[in-house]
């Protein structure tokens, strides 16, 4: 596994691309810093269903969080009409774009994309070509 890292350097230099099919088989020989190596060299990424919930969560983090603005609302009554009033508050939210539910709620065929640079995260449903 440590020539791995190495390996994939050397593809690099040429444009070679690698499909790893489960990484938590890497995770098994106990050299996770390897495997996450590893998974950062690979820019592009696809993912179809996920049946583990840990690697679910894990490539739920790496297709990234977005930040969303939450508001809130607050009513409070009194005794008089005077006291009533209703209270606004705002406050910012990461969250994942992709949960690790759904990736393990895809269908099959069905698969989410994250490309190199600055393009959207993409849900694709592939055909089965028979043969």
């Amino acid at each position: 596994m440590p020539k791995m890292g190495k390996f994939y350097l050397k593809m690099l230099k040429f444009y070679e691309r690698s499909v790893f099919q489960v990484l938590s088989k890497n995770s098994i020989m106990q050299r996770s810093h390897i495997t996450k190596t590893v998974e950062d060299l690979c820019s592009t990424k696809v993912s179809f269903r996920q049946a583990n919930p840990e690697v679910a969560k894990r490539i739920s983090e790496a297709f990234g969080k977005k930040e969303i603005m939450e508001i809130q609302k607050g009513v409070s009554y009194g005794a008089n009409e005077v006291r009533d009033g209703v209270n606004l508050s705002s406050h910012i939210k990461q969250k994942n774009i992709v949960s690790a539910s759904e990736l393990q709620n895809l269908k099959n065929f069905e698969a989410y994309i994250k490309l190199a640079e600055n393009f959207p995260i993409t849900k694709m449903k592939f055909k089965f070509l028979k043969l």
